[in-house]
């Protein structure tokens, strides 16, 4: 899918007679939707086609006036289509791994990998809620209400989500010790 969406064109057209059209609001958030999506996928091309398809599928509701705040809307839209897609990513690869008779298809990185690539990969191993919040707000420098507001979840799920993270990576992130 390329950033010209059929859909995306034909709602910047039609929006072009109202006042804040869905074009000037798609230039505005559109490198915001594509970073959330590539940070959480790692990918540049899924999240290219994760914005797209989330900006597609918002501009008759933004149209209408059913959307309040077009950014937290398209952020939201964003990390939970990325969660779906990392769980399809997910699926493929262990079915994948049984198919061939061996289990490395559900495995999220590999053993020997570069050190500028662990933490992405130490990501990519989170569950789909530790990794979207943890990208949320340290990436994206979101507060917790911000975080919260955006996943729809309290600000005491955004903390516990994050803490469980952090310990998480921590524990890929740190080189095992030779017991004394």
């Amino acid at each position: 899918m390329t950033l010209f969406h059929p859909v995306i064109i034909a709602a910047a057209m039609r929006a072009a007679a109202t006042g804040r059209s869905f074009a000037t609001a798609f230039a505005e958030v559109h490198a915001d939707c594509v970073r959330l999506a590539w940070h959480l996928t790692s990918s540049r091309e899924d999240a290219e086609d994760i914005a797209a398809d989330v900006l597609a599928a918002t501009w008759e509701r933004y149209e209408r006036g059913k959307i309040d705040d077009l950014r937290r809307y398209l952020l939201r839209a964003v990390a939970n289509r990325s969660r779906s897609w990392l769980r399809r990513k997910y699926v493929r690869a262990k079915v994948a791994g049984t198919a061939s008779g061996d289990d490395r298809g559900v495995r999220w990185h590999d053993e020997h990998i570069a050190d500028r690539d662990q933490m992405w990969n130490a990501l990519a191993s989170l569950p789909s809620r530790q990794r979207i919040t943890v990208v949320l707000r340290y990436y994206e420098e979101l507060s917790v209400e911000e975080t919260a507001d955006v996943l729809g979840i309290s600000p005491g799920t955004v903390k516990s989500n994050t803490s469980r993270a952090l310990a998480k990576l921590q524990q890929l992130l740190t080189p095992d010790r030779a017991q004394p």
